[in-house]
């Protein structure tokens, strides 16, 4: 899950831009705003889509790894929170956030 097909990133993309531009049509149609807003406005609406889209994803990805790993059975998702906090509470040592993906996490410095 390290990257989207391309294809569908396009699809997903075109379907964006055109759902926006059908709603820019609606809205000059009605005298809500002109034809040259209605383009910045499909152009601004698209990189916001976009954006959101791309964070969601992203989230996704981190919580289909969080629950992976957690999936051995041997802490729950509440029980893993509670023992960041206490850890966190106390200065101990966790592993960095920042760990490439090619090592496996050790516990450095303090909190």
């Amino acid at each position: 899950m390290d990257q989207l097909n391309p294809m569908l990133q396009q699809f997903l993309g075109s379907f964006a831009r055109w759902l926006l531009a059908g709603a820019a049509v609606w809205a000059v149609q009605h005298g809500i705003f002109t034809e040259n807003d209605a383009a910045k406005y499909v152009e601004a609406g698209s990189l916001a889509l976009v954006g959101i889209g791309w964070s969601l994803y992203q989230k996704y990805g981190s919580r289909l790894k969080l629950v992976t790993a957690m999936s051995s059975g041997s802490m729950t998702e509440k029980e893993l929170e509670i023992h960041i906090a206490r850890a966190a509470a106390i200065g101990a040592s966790l592993p960095s956030v920042t760990t490439p993906k090619t090592e496996t996490p050790q516990a450095i410095g303090s909190v």
